[in-house]
């Protein structure tokens, strides 16, 4: 990984004591209030998110600890913030005194007004995402890994609705709820809303930032530099497959729609993806 400035702190009662170091391999790294935290399960946009929201502060975008996502770019952009592109939960009680466990683990009892954006996308888009990405051997068994019931080593990030659930109920001041399918439709009013949700100004003009991470644009840069970006060119291309909702329709058979409205049906309700309880019977 490119070495580049980065931002570390130490949060202490709601108090962020920050520094910098300048390395190219990052141990113990805790989150900031400078930091924003792009969270959701694996393949609901969190790379798209978060590369929009690191170009409209012209800031970098990177992961926590050693850990680097897709979404890792702009190391060189001055702005102020960190954006942390995370698969992050959200829970309560765990008794480490400080909001996050780990990389993957925030504690809700200790938010201290961290700037976050949840996104979430209908699971059957997820599911054929991930089918794709992750090479699991049929969309049926990714469909099981989504509620943790994974064979083998092909899990991707356990229960899909407690995921969703633990973010979607938290309340917390500076928490965005963000819908993939609506950022991918209108992505300069969910950037808005975030920003000023957040209180926090854009760097760079909204329209030139949607218009530079747009799919069709990332894709060509990633053609010419993706080499030299984490996991490389063609694995960065795989991340940007197609981004269109409603795709889970031609790939979905009966049983695949059977399975899905059982593990799902009450959450593709609630979030508005589904009102007929019937859906899965107008698949062949």
């Amino acid at each position: 990984m490119r070495a580049g400035w980065m931002r570390y702190a130490t949060t202490w009662n709601g108090r962020a004591n920050i520094a910098a170091r300048r390395t190219g391999y990052i141990v113990n790294i805790r989150i900031s209030l400078n930091d924003i935290l792009v969270v959701g399960y694996p393949r609901s946009g969190n790379t798209y998110l978060a590369r929009l929201l690191g170009d409209a502060f012209n800031s970098p975008v990177t992961g926590l600890g050693s850990a680097m996502p897709i979404a890792t770019e702009g190391q060189e952009r001055p702005g102020p913030y960190t954006v942390r592109q995370l698969h992050m939960k959200a829970r309560r009680g765990l008794g480490q005194g400080r909001a996050l466990v780990s990389a993957y683990e925030f504690d809700l009892d200790h938010y201290a007004g961290e700037y976050i954006a949840h996104i979430y996308r209908d699971p059957r888009d997820i599911a054929v995402s991930a089918w794709k990405f992750f090479g699991h051997d049929s969309l049926e068994v990714t469909l099981h890994n989504m509620v943790g019931h994974a064979p083998d080593a092909q899990d991707i990030h356990g229960s899909w609705a407690d995921y969703v659930i633990g973010w979607y109920n938290a309340s917390l001041d500076n928490l965005v709820q963000i819908r993939y399918e609506y950022l991918v439709s209108h992505p300069y009013l969910n950037l808005s809303i975030a920003l000023a949700t957040w209180g926090l100004p854009a760097a760079n003009r909204l329209d030139e930032v949607i218009k530079r991470q747009g799919f069709s644009a990332k894709r060509a840069q990633i053609e010419r530099d993706g080499d030299t970006r984490p996991y490389g060119r063609e694995r960065q291309l795989q991340a940007l497959r197609r981004g269109v909702a409603g795709d889970w329709r031609n790939w979905f058979t009966r049983r695949e729609a059977e399975i899905a409205h059982a593990y799902f049906y009450e959450l593709l309700e609630k979030l508005g993806y589904e009102r007929d309880p019937a859906w899965w019977k107008s698949l062949d």
